[in-house]
């Protein structure tokens, strides 16, 4: 049984998200959707979702899928974005397995263990915080906070500026394409000034200097 096809990085979807992917793994579990104006495939259950990522004819990298634009060329997005879609997450192998392998190096179980006790202090103080206020968005006052706390940690940004990285992640997490001019993915140029405050401000500081903060030349087979 088909559902009406969603813009599911539309506010309205998202308000309803969950609903939506119930109905999705009960009655239709392979739908099209929209993604910023293109048709793509919504697969829902879990054994199907399995199959697929270990069928090599599927590509996660669209420079290798037939008929597809890099994510940067389409309509309204912008031209920054050439270098985010070359990350570990966008690429196929022998690239991902790449920049897996030097991911890893920031990841021994020596430095987890490290970072236990950091991210179990940074869980209590956030749920005693919403235990004072007596209420709690669990995504936005628990489950956000806690890995981008982390991730800017590992990345040695300040922790005067680390709000600036909050703010501007989850404005990327919840971007809705159909805003105003100036609203969601088109904040460029003050998203760009952030991300150069911020480095200037990594670089004078001088602590990310181990295997999390390795910068890897991206491939040269951009299109």
């Amino acid at each position: 049984m088909a559902l009406p096809t969603a813009d599911i990085t539309g506010s309205d979807f998202k308000a309803r998200a969950y609903d939506y992917y119930a109905q999705l793994r009960a009655q239709a579990p392979v739908q099209p959707a929209k993604v910023l104006g293109q048709t793509a495939w919504l697969v829902s259950r879990y054994d199907d979702v399995a199959s697929l990522l270990k069928d090599a004819r599927l590509a996660k990298d669209r420079h290798n899928a037939k008929g597809s634009r890099p994510f940067s060329r389409l309509p309204g997005v912008l031209g920054f974005l050439q270098a985010i879609e070359r990350n570990m997450l966008d690429v196929d192998a022998p690239d991902h397995t790449r920049l897996r392998g030097l991911v890893h190096l920031a990841f021994t179980p020596r430095l987890v263990d490290r970072m236990r006790a950091r991210i179990e202090g940074l869980s209590e103080e956030l749920l005693a915080r919403a235990m004072a206020k007596g209420t709690m968005d669990v995504i936005a006052d628990y489950a956000l906070p806690i890995p981008l706390t982390v991730i800017s940690e590992m990345l040695g940004i300040p922790t005067a500026d680390q709000h600036r990285f909050h703010r501007r992640e989850i404005r990327y997490g919840t971007a809705d394409p159909g805003r105003p001019e100036g609203q969601g993915f088109r904040r460029g140029e003050a998203d760009r000034e952030d991300r150069r405050r911020l480095a200037r401000r990594v670089g004078r500081s001088g602590i990310a200097r181990g295997p999390a903060a390795t910068a890897v030349p991206p491939p040269g087979r951009h299109s």
